[in-house]
């Protein structure tokens, strides 16, 4: 069931950016809340997939407000939205998939917890996990299901979904060579070099670091294909 109602949209939207805004001030850790109750600045905030992904969606979504709202003040009551679709589809899967691993593969070592994090109150207490794990992954889905105009996707565009996944891992990549390079060859202790164990080639080797590359690129391209089926069953034309 699909949304046409243009206000409907915008609340909806304007409430999940507020969601989103708040997500990702919370990734910056000048205001902890939750579990641990810390209040701090987290100056690694920019080598998180998660922070990453966040981002995106708000700007995605603030783009996409926006065009809801220029439909509305030009009278119009109804309709999909038709703004950045390949863009919004690719981030779908982007944050889905921040979602997914978090919720069920990742352990949380600072804690000593093991996965899946989404049966431990930890996940459920924090605010920032929240945001940024589950409300904001699942109401983007959501809203590209209820108000996105389908059958608007190809059936190459799922191949444009480990785009962004593969060029942020080999951005951490080509960082955390040169911070090691910089550090006469040993890992840097005052900074995050490798945010999650499939990145960290300095301790799993290359072998290991491209297995989980080639594992996360394949449930890309599972997702995208799955994503592309409900667009295609989706009514609106």
């Amino acid at each position: 069931m699909q949304i046409n109602k243009l206000y409907v949209q915008a609340i909806y939207r304007s409430i999940f950016c507020a969601i989103s805004f708040l997500g990702c001030l919370l990734s910056l850790e000048f205001l902890q809340i939750g579990y641990n109750g810390t209040v701090s600045f987290n100056d690694d905030f920019y080598v998180f997939y998660t922070n990453l992904s966040n981002y995106l969606v708000f700007v995605v979504n603030a783009i996409v407000l926006w065009g809801t709202i220029k439909k509305l003040r030009a009278g119009e009551t109804r309709g999909y939205n038709t703004v950045i679709p390949k863009l919004k589809y690719c981030t779908t899967i982007v944050i889905f998939v921040t979602f997914l691993v978090f919720a069920f593969v990742l352990p949380d070592e600072k804690y000593g917890l093991t996965a899946p994090l989404i049966l431990t109150s930890r996940y459920w207490l924090d605010l920032a996990n929240l945001c940024l794990h589950m409300l904001s992954p699942l109401l983007f889905v959501l809203d590209w299901f209820l108000f996105d105009k389908h059958h608007q996707i190809k059936v190459w565009h799922p191949f444009l979904t480990p785009i962004l996944p593969i060029g942020y891992g080999a951005y951490i990549k080509i960082r955390g060579v040169i911070l090691t390079a910089a550090n006469d060859g040993a890992l840097p202790t005052h900074t995050t070099v490798y945010p999650y164990f499939f990145l960290d080639s300095y301790e799993k080797g290359y072998g290991y670091v491209f297995c989980w590359w080639g594992i996360l690129a394949l449930l890309f391209l599972i997702l995208g294909y799955l994503f592309w089926w409900v667009d295609k069953k989706g009514a609106v034309k």
